[in-house]
């Protein structure tokens, strides 16, 4: 069975590593997957480790930040996605799938090509938009909406994204945990650390550098523990997404006094 995946961006948050661990899996099972990628980035290296087909073709959200300028911008959005539909079509047909799958609620190219290709379609909801990134539907809630409701399946991450998005009667929304390591590597990785001669308890928060995050509640947690347990430590792996954000959580480690307990990578 060929499966067309669409992701909205090509570095390696979480999204797109969930995205290889489900690529991962399917191929070990014969499936045959193709990935659209909008532009550049790590993820496209890490599909050709893998073998995995893909295309590079700039394609738009369907939501952003409001501002003075948000119709506009969204109308943009929407020609431009228009624009580019032939190309993304002409893939599409020639890789001949049998499902076309989203990785991100944040894009309506792959619903867009199963209603023209009459493919069934699957949506994976990983954000909130509105509450998480601040993000305004272009056209509205009943726009983004109306294209949910054409999708055969959709996947929410946890029960709280499910009951945040989709209220009333939503008979083809399933709720599937984010993957994680099996037992065996689980076992593994705590004899790793049982072994460790560094006796510092570390947490560890691997993510982009934003205020939908929590970074801010995790160093005003650490500043607490600091109080009891003085052998801990913080660290914070992913891209500075926001300077603004950024100072202040530099500001608030100095004035909890963890400036030597938490670490920027």
């Amino acid at each position: 069975m060929n499966i067309l995946f669409i992701t909205h961006y090509s570095s390696l948050y979480g999204a797109n590593r969930s995205l290889l661990l489900l690529l991962e899996g399917l191929k070990e099972n014969n499936f045959n997957p193709m990935v659209f990628v909008p532009d550049e980035g790590p993820l496209i290296d890490e599909l050709k480790k893998r073998n995995i087909s893909y295309r590079k073709f700039r394609f738009w959200a369907w939501m952003g930040v409001r501002s003075n300028l948000f119709i506009f911008k969204a109308v943009l959005r929407f020609v431009l996605n228009l624009a580019g539909l032939p190309i993304l079509l002409a893939y599409a047909i020639k890789f001949k799938p049998s499902v076309i799958y989203s990785n991100s609620s944040t894009t309506p190219i792959g619903i867009y090509l199963s209603v023209i290709l009459r493919i069934p379609h699957i949506w994976h909801i990983r954000e909130l938009g509105k509450l998480d990134y601040n993000l305004d539907y272009d056209f509205g809630r009943k726009y983004f909406y109306y294209f949910m409701r054409k999708s055969d399946a959709i996947i929410s991450i946890s029960q709280f994204v499910k009951d945040s998005l989709f209220n009333g009667d939503w008979k083809n929304i399933t709720i599937i945990n984010n993957a994680v390591y099996s037992k065996d590597n689980v076992e593994l990785l705590n004899a790793k650390v049982e072994n460790r001669k560094d006796k510092v308890f570390t947490f560890l928060i691997m993510s982009i550098v934003h205020p939908s995050k929590g970074i801010q509640d995790a160093i005003e947690a650490l500043g607490k523990i600091k109080k009891d347990i003085s052998d801990v430590m913080l660290i914070v792996c992913g891209g500075d997404e926001d300077k603004q954000y950024r100072n202040y959580l530099n500001t608030l480690i100095i004035n909890v006094d963890l400036d030597e307990q938490v670490s920027f990578k």
